[in-house]
Order: structure tokens, then sequence, then C-alpha cells
């Protein structure tokens, strides 16, 4: 065997390898773009933790927000979207309470808010979502809302 034989060979297995890769590689976005779009229930994720005392309603309500997301500048769909995959991502955190900024309307040609409406709807319309509220001004006032997650 010469090295011209040699090269070819290495060449032909290269080439196959790199074909996998991108297999592989496309493979893999598929399936993380199925499981944002479709996660996974984690196992016992709604059972509470044993020797931990489930904070009171009352506890919740003052506590603050352990994560937040802004969807100011994002078309009524995106918001949606992006909120959707926020909660259920916060609930397999284990988080209890979120914040979400809407935004008040300022900068609409209504004044009025279009994302607040219909973001509220599908608060009140998620199985994820419990309890929800204005939060003080400091924190966003009409233009947020607080959620304490099932």
């Amino acid at each position: 065997m010469n090295f011209g034989d040699i090269l070819e060979q290495w060449e032909q297995q290269n080439s196959r390898d790199r074909g996998k890769k991108r297999e592989q590689a496309a493979y893999e976005e598929v399936m993380n773009r199925w499981l944002e779009e479709k996660p996974l229930p984690l196992k016992d994720a709604d059972r509470p933790l044993r020797g931990k005392k489930s904070p009171s309603r009352k506890t919740l309500r003052r506590m603050a927000p352990q994560e937040s997301l802004d969807l100011h500048g994002y078309t009524v769909e995106e918001a949606l979207k992006e909120l959707d995959g926020f909660l259920l991502r916060s609930k397999r955190r284990g988080l209890r309470k979120v914040l979400i900024i809407h935004g008040k309307g300022n900068h609409s040609d209504t004044g009025d808010s279009i994302l607040r409406k219909k973001v509220r709807r599908y608060i009140a319309e998620s199985p994820v979502c419990g309890e929800h509220g204005v939060p003080q001004s400091g924190m966003g006032g009409e233009g947020a809302v607080w959620i304490i997650l099932r």
C-alpha cells in the first residue's frame, strides 16, 4: 500500500466522520427544540420535600420574586411563547414566586398595554400559575404581575 492509498482511505474516513457529526448536531437541535416545546415532567416534582414545610400563602405573597421575565419589545405571540417556556422552566427548577414585566403601555399608540391584557389572561388560565397580583411600584406596579407557582 503506497502513501496515496493511505491518504485516500484517511480522507474517506474523515468525510464519513464529518457527516456523522453533522447528523448528530441536527438530531440534537431537533431534540432540544422538542424538549423546549414539550418539557418532560420531573419525577416527584409535585410532592413536597420531606422534612421541609411548604411556606404559607401569606409568606409567599410577601417574599420577593425569585426570578423575573421582561417582555418589553416582544410581539404578543413571542411574549406568550416566552412566558410559557419561562413558567415551565421556573416550575421545574422549584421556584415558588416569579415576576413578569409586561409594561404599562406608555409608548403604545392607544396608551394602553396590549401585553398586559394577554399576559394576565394567559396567567389566569394557566395550570402552572396559582395566585397572582400587582407588585409594588418599585417592582413595576401596573406594568408587572407577580405569580405564585403551583
